[in-house]
């Protein structure tokens, strides 16, 4: 019985991370240069979806089909619980620092370098526009306008703006409107000063990485998707 119960839990999982990748597929529908690739993918999350629904079936029945599809089940992951309170700790140091007198800014090149890097990985085929973040976020100028005080707020935000346009191109299209909404709060709470740098910059900062999470997710979906519809289409 434990093992049964094992195995609807990674089974339920499963079927929530396909849903997942289906829906983000369907939302990808209004700006796809590519609409016939992307059917026969959305065909394949289709395929595997049913496959996975078969084997609950086989080892849980209707009922547990039926739970399954009803509501996403609700687990405990202390990996996860210890990596958000790392993660809420991190934040909050990160608020302190910008709170001292003189404020230490050491932590924004290393969070510009991490953005940098992981920008970079969503195009390893594109040379021209790695090279293009290169020299939009050259993380050592950056440093030294930081450490001789010239890297003022009009510095930061033309920072912020090149890394939101290039999150919001890689992005679903489906997020669009949130995420320029989003820009628009930061915006416009910088311009009416209620919220102090020691506010703004981890905020800001945690959500380009949430972001980019997202992104990567995503990516990695699209890539096990196109890697499954290869080995299908190659005859044995």
């Amino acid at each position: 019985e434990y093992d049964r119960q094992r195995v609807l839990r990674s089974l339920s999982n499963t079927h929530h991370q396909w849903c997942a990748s289906l829906e983000h597929l369907e939302n990808a529908r209004a700006d796809t240069r590519d609409p016939e690739s992307l059917e026969t993918m959305i065909d394949s999350v289709k395929r595997q979806l049913e496959a996975n629904k078969r084997r609950i079936l086989q080892f849980g029945g209707p009922e547990a089909l039926e739970e399954i599809m009803g509501s996403p089940p609700i687990t405990v992951d202390l990996d996860q619980i210890i990596n958000e309170l790392g993660s809420r700790k991190y934040w909050d140091d990160f608020a302190d620092e910008l709170r001292q007198s003189p404020p230490v800014y050491s932590r924004i090149g290393e969070l510009l370098t991490e953005i940098r890097d992981r920008l970079k990985q969503l195009i390893p085929n594109r040379s021209d526009l790695q090279s293009d973040i290169d020299r939009s976020l050259d993380i050592d100028f950056i440093r030294q306008m930081i450490h001789f005080g010239s890297f003022d707020s009009e510095s930061f935000f033309r920072v912020f703006d090149y890394i939101w346009t290039n999150l919001k191109n890689f992005g679903a299209a489906s997020a669009e409107s949130e995420w320029n909404a989003w820009r628009d709060q930061i915006m416009e709470k910088a311009g009416s000063g209620a919220s102090t740098y020691d506010v703004l910059l981890p905020e800001i900062f945690n959500r380009f990485l949430r972001q980019l999470d997202t992104i990567e997710d995503a990516t990695h979906r699209y890539r096990e998707i196109l890697a499954q519809n290869r080995e299908i289409s190659t005859p044995s």
